[in-house]
């Protein structure tokens, strides 16, 4: 499930993930359609905009492992204040990629964190 407020970087990840083999099975805009989402669809991977329209891809994490412990996400961000890689990996988040990013990067982050138990 990719959950970005831009389009634009929405339709690029969408096309990386697809060309890469995966399914997309969500493309969202805010945190609260992302837990919702995460409820229906029970993705196996989350890529988490952390700036978003309504609440924070932080919450929105924090809500869904909250739910689901196993949930696997990987907060993906622009905003460069400080310790919010700490932050968003302890609330669980699996990785923490800085926008922008190279294409390899985010296959190699995907495939890390899908290959953990």
């Amino acid at each position: 499930m990719i959950v970005e407020d831009r389009e634009s970087i929405t339709s690029v990840v969408d096309e990386i993930l697809r060309s890469a083999g995966y399914d997309v099975v969500a493309k969202v805009s805010s945190a609260g359609e992302a837990v919702d989402m995460y409820e229906s669809t029970c993705p196996d991977l989350v890529l988490m905009d952390l700036v978003l329209p309504d609440f924070s891809g932080l919450e929105a994490s924090k809500r869904i492992l909250a739910l689901h412990p196993d949930a696997r996400i990987i907060a993906i961000t622009a905003l460069s204040r400080e310790g919010i890689v700490d932050e968003s990996l302890k609330i669980g988040c699996r990785r923490f990629l800085l926008k922008p990013f190279r294409m390899k990067d985010l296959i190699r982050a995907i495939s890390e964190v899908l290959s953990e138990r």
